[in-house]
């Protein structure tokens, strides 16, 4: 069976091989394998997040999963939220480093961290063998938006560093978020440390 997923998801150049139509079986892939569970979703920055969400959101509600939506943010801020939440996986639309023309789609398990290589397996055989679990019109899954996922990741980020030594230390920091899903959460925490920038 060839492999979809590879050290950190699975990535291809937008239109080509990281289309619309891997986007949306992947999603019912992932969908089935989740037996239409509670999934959250967020995207990097790229320009092509839009269209492969989309996707993945109408492959996940064919099988009947809820998802909750968390728009642009760092892979961690979706990581944390699958964690502290009721959501059994996550999903996150990101190509990572590579250059702009590239993307991808990620797979969190329910405890924040990557999907093991073992139950991206089963999905990838889903995927191929196409034997998903489309559901009845009246069981189709639903989309409900979370627009605030950063607070409670910068909050726990804020508990675990002992902030009086960093705003003593009085640093100056250059950072170059390079216009990514981190300028969201990475200058506040900064500003929150009193760190010239």
């Amino acid at each position: 069976m060839p492999r979809l997923f590879g050290t950190n998801g699975i990535r291809g150049i937008v239109n080509e091989d990281m289309n619309t139509d891997l986007a949306l079986n992947i999603g019912m892939a992932i969908g089935t394998y989740i037996e239409g569970g509670k999934v959250a979703i967020a995207t990097d920055t790229r320009t092509s997040n839009d269209m492969l969400k989309s996707a993945v959101f109408s492959g996940l509600l064919t099988t009947g999963s809820s998802i909750v939506d968390l728009g642009i943010v760092p892979t961690p801020v979706l990581q944390y939220y699958v964690k502290n939440s009721e959501t059994q996986h996550g999903i996150v639309i990101t190509a990572s480093h590579n250059p702009p023309n590239f993307n991808g789609i990620k797979c969190v398990d329910g405890d924040g961290t990557e999907l093991s290589r073992e139950n991206e397996e089963k999905i990838e055989a889903l995927y191929f063998s196409k034997s998903f679990n489309e559901v009845p019109w009246n069981r189709i899954g639903g989309v409900t938006k979370e627009a605030n996922a950063i607070e409670p990741y910068i909050r726990g980020i804020i508990k675990n560093i002992d902030s009086e030594a960093v705003r003593k230390a009085r640093p100056k920091v250059v950072l170059d978020c390079g216009n990514g899903a981190g300028s969201l959460v990475s200058p506040y925490l900064l500003e929150d440390w009193d760190v010239k920038l």
